[in-house]
């Protein structure tokens, strides 16, 4: 795309910002255009600032950026893709390189597997050979779909892995396009490649398979299959050494269904002395049987054993480990039925023997030394001379961190800075050590904390903590100890005691409650039920502000802990009538403060202190003011002055200098109120009211105790809207010789669209030819200057005394004096021939431009008689009905104009249908 300019509107100090908006999108912007402009620091020049309009070419997000520099010189344009229409890029000052080509040869990847753990891609792609480019873009959509592309991820190589494929075998498939990137640009998206066709993978078998065969029985142990989906492992049994394909099929059963994971399973049915072959296959839901059927792998490789007929040696049973110490594992086994004083068992580790031991043991310790954390695989066979039994095991073992790590040392307890607790101590000599616990005892302790309790927990690095929510007052005891990665703990190290001092303030009362009082303001709080023994009185402070703790007006000093000392109003000298206290039950009066002025609204809050000098948290805020019974003066000169839908009001305003508000409403019968609020320096304001007869107008003051005081007034408001008038006409006048009126011109007449109350000095504006020719009350006026023999146009509109005008109505067009016929018309045109009627129309219409109707004479050519006459206007056609069938009747057109003349006849015949014109005949 070539760059074009973009036409901006730009605001603001190029210091400080600039804000760019669009003003005219560029021509060439393809497809459907979304415009987004934007403005921002560039990130790396902060002489420049970075625009971006984002439009939509096909399912392309493009983001086309422009360098704007701060004198508002226009820089390079760039255009790429952009994931999201909001989002813009960072563009590097001074970027001036094209944008990098399209990232090609998008290597399709080979089929998914979408049903199983292999739900995932590998896309690889060719390099484009961007100088200078950072990344590549991966992008997905369902196959063969237009819907808008998603990211996937971003890359720094050319491979890259999507995983979460649909498990919808059923569906289109998933397609893939890669885009390279820099910071400054991006390309177009390389061609989409199809990487997942839908088609379910194979199920993989079982692999692994061995044998352990005894006298009644073989035992066969596997690796189940690896695939997703697969629910059974099923293990089938044929004679001899056959192999799936080669055993009879008569002979072959299915000897067990084993559910994931299990992977082992003892076939018992089974002849000693016989040989068998054995195969595995995985089986679970067919995922595109609408019946829910079950699909299976291919087999695994037959493995054939025969079960012993000679009487070896039995195999032990109830293999079992324990771990010894924190390096060693002791075996212990049953031995089988059948044990000889001769026979021996054979001890295997991870595939490998490790020790024989004699038939008299049945338990064995690895001396190891083996590492904790780590698997270890035993089995254990029964050894006769040449012969071995089948293995007990395999068990898997593996050992844990036994031994609690050391304690820490030079603990120790101070009171540290603040007040506050310190403990300190080295470090445990343990290296797996992974935290340190700390608990706390009361000395002296209250029934209701006593005993150890924690109070922290700290990572394996601390060396020292603080108590910063020290039990106060109290002696008390801290104890450490060390707890490893398996949780095991040292031993507990004590130290203490300690007493932090007293620095926690009061409980705040539950709440205050301020409320105005006649020429006073009382304050009541509720003390808190859990109050210290301590307690030594209150703090209330009178804020101007609520929102500014440096608007304290005053402070008091309330001493004494408890009511009713605190919440007497006895101590105040000379107390006032509190009758008017809001609430006196929950929030008994605990001080009045007299001080303050009348008018003025204060915030209170209160706070509790002891006999430390520690003080609570604050409560409140709580507003009031002294009590106000005065209305206030009220406001006086009301002016209405009425203009279309609306009303301008102004007063004088109160005298009184506590009101806070005007209340304006205007009221009027039958029709709904209008109401406004104003602030206390207002004394104006413009109404928007409806066209109404008469309203009540009313201005009240209210002051901040919600006293009155209000003025009336009336107005009486226009329409808001100006209607022209209707049923605009004109005719011409021809004067009488009988007569001397000299009534020659043309009379215009019209109808009033407005009653007179509704509009401000009602009138009109009569225009002849588009000029002003008369201005009226009334809904007629005769133009006399009108020259006979001319043809004028008038048009009309409505004015009102505020010199609004209304759209004009017209034209309405005549001539004075017309007595000159107009042109007959020139065609007639039948339809509906019958029997008994016909319908006619004037086909051709008269030339002449003042023709007002047409007059139709029907006539009976036998006999000459006239037997019907219509009117009709323009080309609207007329039926004639009661005719005589195969008749012949006339019919005469005239053109009859606006003066009544009437033209020259024109006239066709036409002839009725024979047949039954009235059924039955």
């Amino acid at each position: 795309m070539e760059d074009t300019a973009i036409r901006l509107a730009a605001t603001g100090s190029p210091s400080d910002h600039l804000d760019v908006a669009i003003a005219e999108a560029p021509a060439d912007l393809p497809g459907t255009v979304d415009l987004y402009a934007l403005n921002g620091d560039s990130g790396a020049d902060p002489s420049t600032m970075w625009n971006r309009l984002v439009y939509v070419d096909n399912e392309r997000f493009v983001c086309r950026t422009l360098i704007v520099l701060d004198d508002g010189a226009q820089g390079p344009i760039f255009d790429a893709d952009c994931d999201h229409p909001n989002r813009a890029p960072v563009i590097p000052a001074g970027v001036t390189s094209p944008p990098p080509a399209p990232a090609t040869g998008l290597v399709p990847p080979g089929q998914p597997s979408g049903l199983v753990t292999d739900d995932q891609v590998e896309l690889t792609w060719g390099d484009p050979g961007n100088s200078g480019q950072l990344s590549y873009r991966v992008w997905y959509r369902d196959a063969g779909s237009t819907d808008v592309w998603n990211v996937s991820g971003v890359s720094g190589t050319n491979q890259y892995t999507h995983g979460g494929l649909p498990v919808d075998v059923s569906g289109p498939g998933v397609e893939f396009a890669v885009s390279a990137f820099t910071a400054a640009r991006e390309s177009d998206r390389s061609e989409p490649s199809v990487a997942y066709t839908g088609t379910p993978p194979a199920l993989l078998p079982p692999s692994g398979l061995q044998l352990l065969a005894s006298p009644a029985s073989i035992e066969a142990r596997w690796t189940p299959s690896a695939s997703a989906g697969v629910t059974h492992s099923v293990l089938w049994r044929g004679d001899g050494t056959c192999t799936p394909s080669t055993c009879v099929a008569a002979n072959v059963i299915e000897v067990a269904r084993v559910a994931q994971p299990g992977g082992s399973h003892t076939d018992t049915g089974v002849e000693p002395g016989e040989t068998y072959s054995y195969w595995l296959t995985a089986v679970g839901p067919d995922p595109v049987d609408p019946a829910g059927g079950e699909r299976s792998s291919v087999t695994s490789s037959a493995v054939s054993a025969t079960a012993d007929a000679t009487g070896g040696p039995g195999r032990p049973t109830g293999l079992s480990w324990a771990q010894e110490g924190s390096d060693r594992v002791r075996l212990t086994w049953d031995e089988p039925g059948d044990i000889q004083s001769g026979d021996t068992y054979r001890i295997v580790r991870d595939g490998n023997q490790v020790a024989t031991v004699p038939s008299s043991t049945t338990t064995w310790v690895d001396p190891g030394p083996l590492v904790q954390g780590r698997p270890y695989r035993y089995t254990v066979q029964t050894v006769r001379g040449v012969e071995t039994s089948g293995v007990a095991g395999p068990i898997e073992a593996v050992l844990t961190d036994n031994e609690p790590p050391a304690p820490p040392t030079s603990f120790g307890a101070q009171i540290g800075t603040g007040g506050y607790p310190l403990l300190r101590w080295r470090q445990s000599v343990s290296s797996d050590v992974r935290r340190y616990e700390i608990w706390r005892m009361s000395v002296a302790p209250n029934p209701s904390r006593s005993g150890w309790h924690p109070v922290a927990t700290l990572t394996g690095a601390a060396t020292e903590w603080t108590d910063t929510d020290p039990m106060e007052n109290e002696p008390v005891r801290y104890r450490i100890r060390a707890v490893d990665a398996d949780g095991l703990a040292s031993p507990w190290v004590e130290a203490g005691p300690v007493t932090a001092p007293d620095q926690t303030g009061p409980e705040p009362p539950e709440s205050i409650l301020a409320g105005g009082v006649q020429d006073a303001i009382a304050i009541g709080w509720d003390p808190s039920d859990f109050a210290p023994n301590d307690l030594d009185g209150y703090t209330v402070q009178r804020l101007l502000s609520e929102f500014d703790d440096a608007t304290v007006d005053a402070t008091f000093d309330i001493p004494g802990s408890q009511p009713p000392y605190a919440c007497d109003p006895s101590q105040v000298a000379s107390p006032p009538d509190t009758s008017g206290f809001p609430v006196q039950e929950d929030y008994p009066v605990c001080f009045v403060d007299d001080t303050g002025s009348w008018g003025t609204e204060y915030f209170y809050r209160v706070r509790a202190y002891d006999a430390a000098g520690n003080f609570s948290r604050w409560v409140g805020l709580s507003a009031a003011s002294q009590i106000d019974t005065i209305d206030p003066e009220p406001p006086t000169n009301l002016q209405v002055t009425e203009r279309p839908g609306e009303a301008n009001l102004n007063w004088t305003l109160s005298s009184s200098n506590d009101v806070v508000e005007y209340v304006i409403e205007a009221q009027a019968s039958g029709y709904n109120g209008v109401a406004r609020t104003v602030g206390p320096t207002t004394a104006f304001v413009r109404l928007q009211l409806d066209n109404v007869p008469t309203y009540t107008i009313t201005v009240t003051a209210v002051d901040k105790a919600g006293n009155t005081a209000a003025v009336t007034g009336s107005a009486n408001v226009y329409a808001r809207d100006l209607l022209p008038p209707n049923n605009l006409t004109a005719i011409g006048l021809v004067d009488d010789p009988d007569d001397s009126t000299g009534d020659d011109g043309i009379r215009v007449e019209w109808e009033h669209s407005q009653p007179a109350s509704e509009v401000y000095q009602r009138a009109y504006i009569l225009y002849r030819d588009n000029a002003s020719l008369a201005r009226v009350t009334g809904t007629a006026y005769t133009d006399t200057t009108a020259v006979y023999g001319q043809t004028y146009s008038y048009r009309i509109e409505t004015v009102d005394g505020f010199d609004r005008r209304s759209a004009n109505i017209g034209p309405a067009i005549a001539s004075p004096g017309d007595t000159t016929p107009p042109s007959p018309p020139t065609n007639l045109a039948f339809s509906g021939i019958s029997a008994d009627r016909f319908t006619v129309r004037v086909s051709g219409q008269s030339p002449s431009t003042d023709v007002d109707h047409y007059r139709l004479v029907i006539i009976r050519n036998d006999s000459g008689q006239t037997i019907a006459e219509r009117s009709v206007t323009g080309t609207n056609s007329t039926t004639v009905t009661g005719l005589q069938p195969g008749d012949t009747y006339t019919v005469v057109a005239y053109a009859i104009d606006r003066g009544n003349n009437s033209s020259s006849g024109y006239s066709e015949q036409v002839t009725t249908t024979t047949g039954c014109a009235f059924p039955p005949c």
